[in-house]
């Protein structure tokens, strides 16, 4: 039986916003926000990763999709990086192409 929690979603001067969600649903993607910060402290000065973020993962729960970490690297230092932090599954993408404005 999945056990829901109430979220605030947004905080604003007339009240909150809330929504209800699945407790482990929830833990999952807090636990995902941690694991990216980890990545972040680990790999922000490291030559060839170019960025780090959330992005859907496989993993739904009650029909609600969880987050992934992302990190950008090149492929040199793409073994470097571990394929998962605290049961969460991180995901290895190659760098974004940079945007040019004409």
């Amino acid at each position: 039986m999945t056990k829901w929690i109430e979220v605030t979603t947004e905080e604003g001067p007339d009240g909150n916003a809330t929504e209800r969600v699945p407790k482990e649903w929830y833990e999952h993607n807090q636990r995902a926000k941690r694991v990216l910060q980890t990545l972040r402290d680990q790999f922000s000065d490291t030559e060839g990763v170019t960025g780090t973020g959330l992005g859907k993962g496989k993993r739904v729960i009650a029909g609600k999709t969880c987050f992934q970490p992302v990190v950008y690297a090149e492929e040199e230092v793409a073994d470097e990086i571990p394929d998962e932090v605290d049961g969460i599954p991180i995901r290895i993408e190659p760098p974004r192409g940079d945007f040019v404005l004409d």
